[in-house]
């Protein structure tokens, strides 16, 4: 079951505008922010909905384009933009901190990272403007009848009362996974730095050759699903 920003905001041509680019510059600020010991809980549980909104658009679009018995395929490559993303955060961590001196780094070249991540936002609008249902999604909106024949209630209400126990299932799963990654790619680099004293790019290069590793993965478990 998903609940889509979209849905309640509008419809769901308008919830997938940037389906690629806000994994990738999610984790660039993400890792933008950690990174420098900055905590900003506001702004990260706001992003936490736009990437859960975007992330699920574009793995039911995905589904729903996929040809029959190649849905987990297709949607795989929805997930792998996280590991890329945090790959590219890393790389541009790792470049910006040798480029520039410490203090200057802790003023305003982790910022950078916010910055580039601009550009991502600019491609998913691009992808947005030529982007065409799938044939799924077309079907079914005859079916839905005219606005005034649609239920006022949000779709998001409706979820939570036909489907409570589904969203609490799928949340919890979410959450252990997420946990787990959230753990491995920030407080461990941390604590590894600080507590372990061990090289901070020698933690970077793990999480980074793990994220690589998570790609094909991500690909062969989805073809196989």
């Amino acid at each position: 079951v998903e609940i889509h920003g979209g849905d309640i905001l509008a419809d769901q041509r308008l919830e997938r505008p940037l389906q690629m680019a806000r994994p990738i510059a999610g984790k660039l600020h993400v890792l933008g922010v950690h990174e420098c010991g900055m905590r900003r809980p506001i702004d990260q549980d706001g992003q936490g909905l736009a990437i859960g909104g975007q992330w699920g658009g574009a793995a039911l679009m995905a589904i729903e384009s996929a040809p029959r018995g190649t849905q987990g395929f297709y949607s795989s490559f929805v997930q792998i933009g996280v590991p890329l993303g945090v790959v590219l955060a890393n790389v541009v961590f790792l470049v910006v901190s040798a480029l520039v001196a410490p203090d200057a780094f802790q003023a305003w070249g982790w910022r950078i990272a916010f910055l580039l991540s601009i550009a991502l936002v600019g491609i998913g609008i691009f992808v947005q403007v030529y982007l065409e249902e799938p044939d799924e999604f077309e079907r079914a909106v005859p079916r839905s009848g005219a606005s005034k024949d649609r239920p006022s209630t949000s779709p998001v209400v409706r979820v939570l009362k036909g489907h409570s126990t589904d969203v609490l299932l799928a949340g919890g799963a979410f959450l252990a996974n997420n946990t787990c990654f959230y753990i491995a790619i920030t407080y461990a680099v941390a604590y590894g730095a600080s507590t372990l004293k061990i090289p901070q790019e020698t933690m970077l290069a793990a999480v980074m050759i793990g994220s690589v590793a998570m790609v094909p993965t991500l690909i062969m478990s989805g073809s196989i699903s």
